[in-house]
């Protein structure tokens, strides 16, 4: 039976070979362009899933709305006193600040560079985001003050085929009068391309005061808390830590961290974030193309 289908298919094959050919032509393309947006879209919706703990990291977001016009949702805090949730709700586990210079002066030795992504973090980072140490221990790392962890890439751009491990680098991040000496205490690797943002350099806070102004918090919740209900609870925080009244028109917002990619649109976010309606609008044309290439 088989052997006569094939012989059918191409004796028809034969006798009308430019319509078999733009058929097969038409179909390949039609796989070939669903196939590419397959892959797109799969990439898209695994952001920050590599995370042995996503399902458990949620971002503080700070929305304001206040009656004098000033309404903005921001993707970081403004607030030094939001780093007491981690003591004021038992549900929280870990609170991390990313304290981000998009910029960082750099000097090593005589040389002068200029490099991105710099962040000031807490020292145990390392148990909240799976950020994965080749050299050095992640429970020390950035435990002593100006200590710095940075990538394979830069620990290459910098010291070459070294162990930097030890080595000194100073740093005078964006709207520091001088450079600030750290010691490497770790080499990490890159972050793959599926973190809603890129890092270059993790250092330690050199003070307790450094720990505090604007940061992307991100808490990690205990296990089987409920994060709606306690997002309910944030207006009596508010109200207990900031001025009178703050919590009429100040709001924290919880975000699970592998929905930022594609449903955060807010002010400052870390870096520019994907769109859900775009992917959507691509799995349309998939499935057209697929349909379109089917009736031919």
């Amino acid at each position: 039976m088989f052997k006569n289908y094939i012989k059918i298919i191409l004796r028809n094959f034969r006798r009308q070979k430019l319509f078999a050919l733009i058929n097969i032509s038409g179909l390949a393309i039609g796989m070939t362009g669903s196939m590419l947006i397959w892959i797109y879209v799969v990439h898209e919706v695994s952001y920050d899933h590599f995370h042995h703990k996503a399902e458990r990291i949620y971002r503080v977001t700070q929305k304001a709305d206040f009656p004098n016009g000033y309404n903005h949702h921001f993707a970081r805090c403004s607030f030094t006193w939001v780093n007491n949730l981690v003591d004021e709700f038992p549900e929280v586990e870990a609170l991390i600040r990313f304290q981000h210079s998009l910029i960082t002066d750099i000097r090593i030795d005589d040389r002068i560079f200029r490099d991105r992504n710099t962040f000031t973090t807490d020292a145990n980072v390392f148990d909240v985001f799976d950020f994965n140490l080749i050299r050095g221990n992640p429970a020390t790392a950035l435990k002593e003050p100006c200590s710095v962890v940075l990538t394979t890439e830069m620990a290459e751009k910098y010291f070459g085929d070294k162990n930097p491990l030890g080595k000194k680098i100073d740093f005078m991040n964006e709207g520091a009068e001088r450079y600030t000496t750290y010691t490497v205490s770790g080499v990490m690797q890159p972050l793959p391309p599926d973190a809603h943002f890129r890092i270059n350099f993790l250092t330690s806070f050199r003070n307790a005061e450094e720990r505090s102004g604007w940061a992307y918090i991100y808490l990690l919740l205990k296990e089987d808390t409920n994060a709606e209900k306690l997002a309910e609870k944030f207006p009596l925080f508010i109200e207990k830590y900031g001025e009178e009244g703050l919590s009429q028109n100040l709001f924290l917002v919880l975000q699970k961290i592998t929905d930022i990619h594609l449903h955060s649109n807010l002010a400052r976010e870390i870096e520019i974030n994907g769109n859900i309606f775009y992917l959507y609008l691509f799995i349309a044309v998939a499935v057209f193309l697929i349909l379109i290439a089917d009736r031919k």
